[in-house]
């Protein structure tokens, strides 16, 4: 018989709660071909353990079988009826990504991060200042980098019209379309025929860009970074 560790109840009660959420998940997903005709009942869960104190930090030891001595901590969970299951399921929602599915994500920050109940990327968007004070010793740099990159990977830039118009002594180059431009942070940039010009206005649907004093021939090439992952070139004939 391996022998038994110690364990704290802040990791017991992470541990119980993913493995709750898993089966409401799965629930919910049921639900959705075929709806539920029962509920999961109270259910009771009856630990026997020795309680540690270094001073610091409570620790328990579970018994072992026949082992005495041992304190009764009563968990005790409630019902739950498909209507609940379905009002606390979140909808899917086809442009996010689920965390689990980051391939560059390591395993023990994907954990971390489900403890708190962020699984999908939209998760870490919202709550990312919570996310920071709870989860430790993480490279949030690098994580915004994989997710950025993640979230861009399934939502490609589509351009659906270009127009060039006059404003002033302004040439404006007009770009339609979805997913433009994903992450405010980062200033789009773009050139035509190897020239820098200025991006006006980026949004998601709509970019503006001057074409300034350059002059533009019958054909023209047109490169945007929208961001660090998503690099735009295409041929512009006037």
């Amino acid at each position: 018989m391996r022998n038994n560790k110690s364990w704290k109840l802040e990791t017991f009660i992470d541990s119980l709660t993913i493995e709750l959420d898993k089966v409401r998940e799965t629930l919910a997903v049921k639900a959705i071909n075929k709806p539920l005709t029962y509920s999961v009942k109270d259910v009771s869960l009856d630990l026997q353990i020795f309680p540690e104190f270094d001073g610091d930090d409570v620790t328990f030891l579970t018994a072992k079988p026949g082992q005495e001595g041992a304190s009764k901590v009563s968990l005790q969970l409630g019902s739950i009826t498909d209507r609940q299951v379905r009002e606390t399921s979140k909808t899917h929602n086809s442009e996010d990504v689920s965390i689990e599915s980051v391939e560059d994500i390591d395993d023990q920050t994907k954990k971390e991060l489900r403890k708190i109940g962020v699984t999908s990327i939209n998760d870490f968007k919202k709550t990312e200042p919570v996310v920071r004070n709870r989860v430790k010793n993480v490279n949030y740099q690098k994580l915004a980098n994989i997710i950025n990159k993640s979230r861009r990977g399934k939502n490609s830039p589509l351009i659906r019209n270009v127009s060039l118009s006059k404003s002033g002594d302004q040439t404006i180059l007009n770009l339609t379309g979805e997913h433009l431009v994903l992450n405010q942070e980062f200033k789009p940039v773009a050139k035509i025929n190897n020239n820098n010009v200025k991006v006006i206005e980026a949004s998601e649907r709509h970019v503006s860009i001057d074409v300034g004093g350059h002059e533009l021939s019958s054909s023209n090439e047109v490169m945007i970074a929208f961001d660090p992952y998503a690099i735009y070139t295409m041929n512009l004939k006037n």
